[in-house]
């Protein structure tokens, strides 16, 4: 009785498995409608940065370098303002 229950739980097991891989290649059924204005533009232009470019809603590597660059400048030249005693309209 043992066996039977064995081989019978073998065989289901075996037959799960070569199965998930062909459910797995199908094509998935359900896609959302979503609206135009919550879409992510392909590029984008920016007046400091240039064109930042996006692939399926986030950026490339270019544009992840750039705008990491630009957010590091200017926290420095946000530090140098701050460390600077005084206004800048005295040193005119």
């Amino acid at each position: 009785m043992r066996t039977k229950h064995f081989i019978l739980t073998a065989a289901v097991l075996a037959g799960s498995i070569a199965v998930s891989p062909l459910q797995a290649q199908e094509s998935p059924t359900y896609k959302a409608k979503v609206p135009e204005v919550l879409l992510t533009p392909d590029k984008m232009e920016s007046s400091y940065l240039g064109e930042l470019r996006f692939q399926d809603g986030f950026p490339t590597k270019e544009t992840a370098y750039k705008v990491s660059n630009f957010v590091d400048i200017s926290r420095a030249v946000e530090l140098f303002i701050n460390g600077t005693p005084g206004d800048f309209e005295s040193v005119k």
